[in-house]
């Protein structure tokens, strides 16, 4: 039962897996056109019913702000990655001139007896 259930989740083949990444993206491309659709049909809707321009442009300026945050915030997380990859980078350089050192003395003290 497990394996074949491995089976149905990884494909074999990278031409199984390119299919899948297609119809995944399709998939995804058809949420995202049925939302947009919903969206226009209910700004329609709105404007038929009475002039409801007030709350369509605070719906925008939040969604707007929804998308600066998601920026903003993804800028950072990117700038704390790279912080923490210079950290560990500077860290294993220390560890190896440490040990390089270690070595050297190593070397020195056999030389000297």
């Amino acid at each position: 039962m497990e394996e074949e259930e491995r089976k149905r989740r990884r494909p074999r083949s990278r031409k199984n897996k390119k299919k899948k990444k297609k119809k995944k993206k399709k998939k995804r491309e058809k949420k995202t056109k049925k939302k947009e659709g919903q969206k226009e049909q209910e700004k329609k809707e709105k404007k038929k019913d009475g002039g409801g321009e007030e709350e369509d442009k605070e719906v925008e300026d939040q969604e707007k702000g929804r998308r600066k945050r998601r920026i903003r915030r993804r800028r950072l997380e990117e700038k704390k990655k790279k912080k923490r990859e210079e950290k560990t980078k500077k860290k294993e350089g220390q560890k190896e001139q440490e040990e390089k050192k270690k070595e050297k003395n190593k070397d020195g003290g056999e030389e000297k007896e």
